[in-house]
């Protein structure tokens, strides 16, 4: 998939069974590998931060899920065309997910 047309979307899930299930439902769905992440630890990795803000999530997002890993949650983050948002955050919440929304999705305009 090409990320033209797409946005990272990442969840943070208080236990590693959850994030995991919705991993792998992420790609039952349809998701490539190479476009699913899971992360865990206490701080995000310089790497991720970086591809996150290029992705466009803003610098309180990017801290607001590095605040949950340092918490000890688990972070599944995803590349989705903007046509699937709502059925990836829909992943997202039966698997127990917390999600930053922002307001450009919020508001209906990814």
């Amino acid at each position: 998939m090409s990320t033209e047309g797409s946005r990272m979307l990442v969840a943070a899930f208080d236990l590693r069974e959850r994030a995991e299930r919705a991993m792998s439902q992420l790609l039952a769905d349809g998701h490539e590998p190479e476009h699913v992440q899971l992360l865990a630890g206490a701080e995000l990795p310089l790497e991720c931060a970086t591809e996150w803000f290029r992705a466009g999530l803003t610098t309180e997002e990017i801290g607001y899920y590095a605040d949950e890993l340092a918490a000890g949650r688990w972070l599944v983050a995803v590349w989705s065309h903007v046509y699937d948002i709502a059925s990836v955050l829909g992943v997202f919440g039966r698997h127990g997910g917390s999600v930053r929304m922002p307001p450009e999705i919020r508001e209906g305009s990814p």
